[in-house]
């Protein structure tokens, strides 16, 4: 995946109805995300992760943006 393939599916995330979904470029205050996962993926056992598929980006409702999330593993 190329970076606008993941700037896009970031993008594709936020709600229809979200400002930033139909954005150019990234907006700023998603770099950090992006910066996060990046070092969530370079060393995912420093954040005790085994397995990188557990990590996703989603629209978190309680802060109404984008999040990182880890899957339940139950």
């Amino acid at each position: 995946m190329n970076s606008d393939e993941i700037i896009g599916h970031i993008m594709n995330k936020l709600p229809i109805d979200h400002p930033d979904r139909y954005a150019h470029s990234l907006p700023s205050n998603y770099e950090s995300l992006l910066e996060n996962l990046y070092m969530i993926f370079e060393n995912p056992s420093k954040y005790g992760i085994s397995n990188r598929d557990d990590v996703y980006i989603d629209y978190d409702e309680e802060t109404n943006d984008l999040a990182i999330f880890r899957k339940n593993l139950a």
